[in-house]
């Protein structure tokens, strides 16, 4: 297992933005409130592109959530923001001003 980042969030949906090139490896959605979810290969030969909506789960419960998320090979994984609504079940998803995207590259320092 690789880099990891653990996101305290509230609201009812959460996603994240990433980046889909060819050299791009695979990321774990853990868990959001002991909930497995899909490894989500970011890697795609097709396309270089960025800030790609995925979302991770859109019928939580109303409260506090931390979102898991680990690097699973050795390949960078690069994820520009976060998507989450409020709790009061807003429909408007907002990107965060957070990049992480060095975060998921161990090669770099």
């Amino acid at each position: 297992m690789g880099a990891q980042i653990k996101f305290p969030f509230t609201g009812t949906r959460v996603g994240i933005l990433i980046q889909r090139a060819a050299a791009n490896g695979k990321l774990s959605i853990d868990d959001i409130g002991g909930v497995a979810h899909d490894t989500l290969n970011t890697g795609d030969t097709e396309v270089d592109a960025y800030n790609i909506p995925y979302m991770i789960a859109t019928d939580l419960p109303p409260q506090d959530h931390v979102l898991t998320l680990t690097k699973v090979d050795s390949s960078v994984v690069s994820i520009q923001g976060f998507l989450v609504d409020d709790a009061n079940g807003a429909q408007v998803l907002a990107r965060l001003a957070i990049d992480y995207h060095h975060m998921f590259d161990d090669s770099r320092g």
